[in-house]
């Protein structure tokens, strides 16, 4: 089978899932009719999601679906847009006890300036307790509006106040 799909990875301090169950209620406000994996996305129970046991070790996929179309297309296509110009995506995650990475900063988002500025600079990043997240999406979000969204939607998660479910 051919791989399909562009992952877009997210480091998520702390081992908590509460932005997991947070993403989980944003979709199913998108899609309505939603599944992932076998079974509608309104009746999975949050509180059952949880984090791979082992450092490093990868999470089962959550797979998602707007309907049971899009997820028997899925199956022939894999992550790959359908007419309408939106796909099946999918997250999956790994716990790390400790990331010490060096990045290149290209963009920095304050979140309480609620501003974005441009910047060229090499920083090093450590975090303890961190999940690295990697959002599949159909397309490319730098270009597709659906796969964009789609990031955009996990990215809310962060940002946005807490409803009456902590989602």
């Amino acid at each position: 089978m051919e791989i399909t799909g562009v992952g877009t990875e997210v480091v998520v301090s702390g081992f908590g899932v509460w932005w997991l169950v947070a993403f989980v209620g944003k979709v199913r406000q998108m899609w309505p009719d939603a599944v992932v994996g076998d079974e509608r996305l309104v009746d999975v129970d949050v509180s059952d999601l949880r984090l791979p046991d082992v450092e490093g070790a990868v999470s089962d996929v959550l797979p998602f679906a707007r309907d049971a179309e899009m997820d028997r297309f899925w199956e022939e296509n894999g992550y790959a847009t359908m007419r309408d110009g939106e796909g099946p995506f999918a997250i999956f995650h790994r716990r790390q006890r400790y990331l010490d990475w060096e990045v290149n900063v290209l963009r920095a988002h304050d979140a309480f300036a609620d501003n974005v500025h441009e910047m060229d600079d090499r920083r090093r990043l450590l975090i303890g307790d961190a999940v690295i997240v990697t959002i599949v999406t159909p397309e490319d979000p730098d270009v597709h509006p659906f796969s964009r969204r789609v990031v955009d939607l996990f990215l809310s998660c962060f940002t946005a106040e807490p409803g009456p479910s902590g989602a």
